[in-house]
């Protein structure tokens, strides 16, 4: 899986490219808590470029106490 970083007004946008799925879900967590930890107060994923979630990708998604 491919992640690229970009920033738009006050949010982080994280595009994902590639499965997102259980071999993935380390890399998706260490971006998001990235981008929640330099401040950002919105984190949007861009899932355009992701062919499959599988379930531990949405149980990642799910236990985020800031997901919405």
């Amino acid at each position: 899986m491919a992640i690229t970083t970009r920033s738009i007004d006050d949010a982080t946008v994280l595009d994902l490219s590639g499965r997102f799925d259980v071999s993935a879900k380390q890399e998706v967590q260490d971006a998001l808590d990235h981008a929640f930890e330099s401040g950002s107060t919105h984190v949007i994923l861009n899932l355009e470029g992701v062919p499959l979630v599988d379930s531990a990708a949405l149980g990642l998604l799910a236990d985020r106490k800031s997901v919405v």
